[in-house]
């Protein structure tokens, strides 16, 4: 076999020593341009410019509230198999988010510090949008006790414009008092650091 060492014609030379441009080797400009692949471990400095990574599962957006209001209600949300309703519950607080783009997926996450009045009975918190009468989402908790808990609400939507979207949270009991908010049984708690924390983060899709 002939490998011919030939500084001008490193084409052929490549072509010897067996290696293809864009995978084993850069380009003869050294720029990089027709590079197809490179194990990232073997970068040693530099950057690589935002537009040059995949765009799917990127996070565009990020938006955190956090709610430390104290609130109870007795109106009930019912302990069988029905979509609970934006009539039922009381309504704790509303957010409204303006996504970037349409068709990106939009994930909202809850924790809610709660509490009861009565030994055991069914908590729900219920996330509603815009105007729909169905929750978008439900978490629910049987109690027993009349202790404090914490419940978690996690809802994936997809965007279908760049218009506001209003997402409402709504809260309540199959029968008693429910607490929601830095307090327990009415009495404040922990100088409003626990609460209503939610966040909403959106994937470029």
């Amino acid at each position: 076999m002939t490998i011919r060492l030939n500084p001008a014609d490193l084409s052929q030379t490549r072509s010897d020593l067996g290696l293809t441009v864009g995978t084993d080797v850069l380009a003869p400009n050294g720029s990089g341009a027709n590079l197809t692949a490179l194990n990232a471990s073997n970068l040693g400095s530099g950057t690589v410019p935002s537009a040059r990574l995949p765009a799917v599962g990127k996070v565009v957006k990020f938006q955190n509230t956090f709610v430390a209001t104290d609130a109870s209600t007795t109106s009930t949300f019912p302990d069988d198999d029905t979509i609970p309703q934006s009539s039922e519950g009381a309504e704790y607080t509303t957010v409204a988010y303006t996504p970037v783009e349409a068709g990106n997926k939009i994930v909202i996450q809850i924790n809610a510090q709660m509490a009861t009045s009565n030994a055991e009975i069914v908590v729900v918190v219920a996330l509603f949008k815009n105007s729909e009468t169905d929750a978008a989402k439900v978490a629910w908790e049987e109690t027993h006790g009349n202790g404090p808990i914490v419940m978690t609400l996690i809802h994936e939507d997809t965007a279908a414009d760049t218009s506001e979207i209003t997402y409402k949270l709504r809260f309540g009991g199959q029968s008693g008092t429910v607490y929601i908010g830095s307090q327990h049984h009415s009495g404040a708690r922990y100088g409003d650091r626990s609460g209503v924390q939610i966040n909403i983060t959106e994937y470029d899709a």
